[in-house]
This record gives structure tokens, sequence and C-alpha cells, in this order.
């Protein structure tokens, strides 16, 4: 909640340094400020991109069992599939593939770089949706906690509870929520 609000407040701060000239706020009122500033504000905040805070790396070469089912799991409580590359280098073929399997997923080879993700399946948590990536690049590697191997996705969960670092209360919420779906 605190970083949330700092990062209005930074926004705030940098829309109002851009859109009013120096000396152009005296005598004004913050809550007139904020009704000045709010749309730009808003459509600032919506810029600044999201990341899934549990993140499920597979590749079509996985059991279609497996990939199936993680791919319902993750859909039920926000998870995400996310996949190295296209397959024969063509997004139809990739389309295809994964309609014919039942499944969806994102393509984005810049986090299984940004987590050294070099087997799959690799369930990743993060303790923030902040998103590290911008312009293309990966910048920095967000604190997270990372399993690989072939286990289910409730057993990565509560591994995550026991055993993580950074996203322990996160992972219990996807776990708790993962118990509850039907």
């Amino acid at each position: 909640m605190f970083s949330k609000l700092c990062q209005v407040m930074i926004m705030m701060s940098a829309v109002m340094a851009i859109a009013s000239p120096v000396g152009a706020t005296q005598g004004v009122s913050p809550n007139g400020l904020l009704q000045r500033y709010a749309k730009p504000l808003a459509q600032a905040q919506q810029q600044v991109p999201k990341l899934n805070q549990l993140l499920i790396f597979v590749s079509v070469s996985m059991p279609t069992a497996s990939l199936k089912q993680l791919d319902q799991q993750a859909k039920k409580i926000g998870g995400l599939l996310v996949m190295r590359g296209l397959v024969n280098h063509s997004l139809k073929d990739t389309a295809a593939l994964l309609s014919q399997k039942g499944i969806s997923a994102v393509i984005d080879p810049r986090l299984f770089a940004m987590y050294d993700v070099t087997a799959v399946p690799t369930f990743v948590i993060n303790p923030t949706d902040e998103h590290p990536c911008f312009n293309q690049a990966c910048t920095l590697t967000p604190r997270h906690d990372k399993i690989a191997g072939d286990v289910t996705l409730g057993y990565a969960l509560e591994q995550f509870v026991s055993l993580g670092v950074h996203a322990n209360q996160v992972a219990q919420d996807y776990l708790l929520a993962l118990r509850r779906a039907p």
C-alpha cells in the first residue's frame, strides 16, 4: 500500500512539474491540484505495466495433460502461463497448436531470461506486481521465489508458503484461492 502511495505521489509530482509553469500553483489548494491533475495522473498510472505475481513457465513440448491442468488452475486463480518463443517461428503455428492443446499462454522470452528459467515447468511468484521490463529491456530481476520441476501448481504453492523467502503471503493467497476453486 505504501509503495502504491509513493508511486502515485511521484507520478503526481512528475505530472505537475511537466504540466505547470514555475509558480503556477501559488494560491491553489491541494484538492484543486488533485482535481486538475486527476485525469493526467490516471492516464500515467494506466501506462505503468503490471506483472502477474504467479508465472508458470511452460513449453508445448510438455505433455498436453500437464499443460491443460496448469492452464486451468492458473486461470482459476489469476496465474499466467509463459512460453519462451513461437512454434516453428510462426505465430500462426503457435496459435494453432495452443488451440489444439486447449491452452493459452503469453510469449515473452525476456521473462525467461530475467528469471533465469532453464527448465519447464518453472513456477515463479513475486511479492509485488511491479514489472521491471520497459522498452524491451528487463533492467532488474524483482525479488521472487522460484521452483522448477514436474510438480503440480498446488505443490509449488505449498513449497512457496513453507520455504519461500520473498512471497510467502502472496503464495498463501494463491493457494487458498486454488483450494476454493471449483
